[in-house]
């Protein structure tokens, strides 16, 4: 087994990579002395990769962007983008995907936030403390 990110997960999360030159892309990685376990590491990475997923499919954007920080009290996962938008409190019946980030957001011990509005864009979220314990799991004890 390749491990817990195949080449093919990378190629779906990091979609927006291949859309046309006129889309700007703009990475960014500061994570400090964040220290993450695997599950956290890869709910990130999935919400990361429906956020773009939908960017690249719906947004019609011009620059799609994707920053995860920390600092000394939280992990905070941001994919934007300067497309189309959408009415974040209208019902979107098939659509799984949001309802789907906000449910690994809150395994992960944090809460997602989606900020959008017609022609001005979309920003998704995750603002996770970094004293979290996500759901149904324990850290382990210190030695």
């Amino acid at each position: 087994m390749a491990g817990p990110f195949t080449p093919m997960l990378d190629e779906e999360a990091f979609e927006f990579l291949l859309c046309p030159e006129s889309v700007e892309k703009s990475p960014e990685l500061e994570l400090g002395a964040a220290v993450l376990s695997l599950e956290e590491k890869q709910g990130l990475y999935r919400i990361a990769q429906e956020a773009l997923h939908n960017a690249a499919r719906h947004a019609r954007a011009k620059t799609i962007g994707v920053r995860l920080v920390s600092d000394a009290s939280q992990i905070r996962l941001e994919v934007w983008d300067d497309g189309i938008g959408f009415d974040v409190a209208r019902a979107h019946p098939g659509h799984l995907g949001l309802h789907t980030m906000q449910e690994r957001a809150r395994e992960l011990g944090g809460a997602l936030q989606i900020e959008s509005s017609a022609g001005a864009g979309t920003k998704v979220r995750v603002v996770r403390p970094l004293t979290a314990v996500p759901a149904g799991k324990a850290r382990p004890a210190r030695r």
